[in-house]
């Protein structure tokens, strides 16, 4: 989590703003037919949940699953329900 706070703060300082989700479990990772890599999953799709359709721009967003292992200082806990999905979440 510390890299995703970093980064925000970078690109803050480069005058651009970022929404970043992150979750933690199994993935799956493989080429694409026109050589390039693809992550896909519950996790990357929960991530995507809660930084593309849920959060302002400029906010870091947690899973229950990573929050349980980071520090929530300056995170507020959030309930959301995207496309039929029930979502808690941090977000600072």
């Amino acid at each position: 989590m510390p890299f995703a706070l970093e980064l925000r703060a970078a690109l803050a300082e480069a005058g651009m703003t970022c929404r970043i989700g992150l979750d933690s479990g199994p993935v799956l990772s493989g080429r694409t037919p026109d050589g390039g890599h693809d992550v896909a999953g519950v996790p990357v799709n929960q991530a995507s949940k809660m930084a593309q359709d849920l959060a302002a721009p400029g906010r870091v967003c947690l899973s229950e699953a990573v929050a349980a292992h980071a520090g929530l200082d300056g995170f507020a806990l959030v309930r959301h329900t995207v496309s039929g999905v029930d979502l808690t979440f941090y977000q600072n």
